[in-house]
């Protein structure tokens, strides 16, 4: 039978790449058409149909086709011809990584020199002033084009991620300059407070890092019968997310944050030494779930967010018996206490507007009435912003 089955693994893997080959063949003849139709309708200045045919020819690379230069390139004067800036530099990105040509270089210059990324969205309930303006309109056609088809999205989509002239605007309650440097300009309306208001910090959160945990002494030590675990503590890992939501127009705003908390075993000794016997049960370690909320302040890049938290889980750890042996201890905690936060962007978080990532400086104590349990942690943050 296995025999049988090598002799025919063949002809079966070809029937199953047959197909393939097929689909790939006809998205390659494809392209191929595309191309043709792009340069034919180049040569009549036909640019709406060259942005058509770009379109299909991207839509194909999800079949293995790669485009060339000469493709995004077209692609980018058509887009210029038809107004939209965004899409000429995106499409220039993608010929430059295909090949470098220092007409492609020279234009992604000129692009950069002159326009900025922003990020100007509405609330669909937002009944004041939308209109994104600028201080003055500049005389080159392109430029001019460019802050035309920002306003043309606002009115019909209430939203405009894209590029603009440097220069001053006004959107809304909201005044802003746009230069060089990268960085992206994001304002948003809302109904919040009846007017304009920035979304300064309404959004997703999410921290993970290293953490140093700790659980303090008992006030009680063992009687009868009883059995108390020592002081013990050692590195971990702290992991959450959660949400804010900023309040008005003001910097404060609300947070709440839920995640994994704990504590990396490790080995405890007594005086003695390790218990032979109960080696594997010794190991001190803190397996919880925590529950964060508060107060939020921000301004620019730095954030700061402070409340009342809780976790509950399980914990083991090297203890005694009322007759002072050493023995594991084993148990469940719940604890409560208060945490804080110190928050510092530093670039903007890719794929996510009206975000920023970057370090936290994050501690804070809990207590079962019996022990406390101090911690800090030093993470990587995702954080809501401007």
């Amino acid at each position: 039978m296995s025999s049988l089955f090598l002799r025919l693994a063949p002809a079966i893997a070809l029937v199953y790449a047959l197909p393939a080959a097929a689909a790939d063949q006809a998205a390659q003849a494809e392209r191929v058409r595309l191309q043709e139709e792009m340069r034919r309708l180049a040569g009549k200045s036909t640019w709406r149909g060259v942005d058509a045919a770009y379109v299909k020819m991207l839509a194909l690379e999800k079949n293995g086709v790669v485009l060339d230069y000469e493709d995004h390139f077209m692609g980018a004067e058509a887009a210029r011809e038809l107004g939209r800036i965004t899409d000429v530099y995106d499409r220039l990105l993608r010929a430059r990584a295909r090949k470098k040509v220092d007409a492609c270089e020279a234009w992604i210059a000129e692009i950069e020199g002159a326009y900025g990324r922003v990020d100007l969205s509405r609330d669909d309930r937002y009944t004041g002033e939308a209109a994104l303006t600028p201080s003055e309109m500049p005389f080159d056609p392109a430029q001019r084009n460019a802050i035309g088809a920002a306003q043309l999205a606002l009115q019909n989509n209430l939203e405009y991620k894209g590029l603009i002239p440097f220069g001053k605007y006004t959107f809304g309650g909201h005044t802003f300059e746009v230069g060089p440097g990268g960085k992206v300009v994001a304002h948003y309306l809302s109904t919040s407070g009846g007017g304009a208001s920035g979304k300064r910090r309404d959004g997703l959160r999410v921290t993970l890092g290293p953490q140093w945990a700790a659980a303090g002494a008992p006030k009680e030590g063992p009687s009868g019968g009883d059995v108390a675990a020592g002081a013990f503590g050692g590195a971990g890992l702290r992991a959450g997310v959660g949400f804010e939501v900023q309040l008005g127009k003001s910097p404060v705003g609300l947070m709440a944050e839920t995640g994994y908390h704990g504590m990396f075993p490790r080995v405890d000794k007594d005086d003695a030494g390790v218990i032979p016997d109960q080696i594997g049960e010794t190991k001190s370690k803190l397996n919880a779930f925590y529950l964060w909320g508060g107060a939020t302040w921000a301004k620019d890049d730095l954030a700061i967010s402070a409340g009342p938290s809780w976790f509950v889980g399980g914990s083991s750890a090297l203890g005694e018996d009322a007759a002072g042996n050493p023995t594991a201890v084993q148990g469940t905690v719940k604890a409560g206490g208060a945490t804080v936060g110190v928050f510092y962007g530093l670039f903007d978080t890719p794929g996510m507007s009206r975000s920023r990532s970057g370090v936290s400086l994050i501690g804070g104590a809990h207590t079962d009435l019996q022990r406390t349990f101090p911690w800090v942690q030093l993470a990587f943050t995702v954080s809501p912003s401007i």
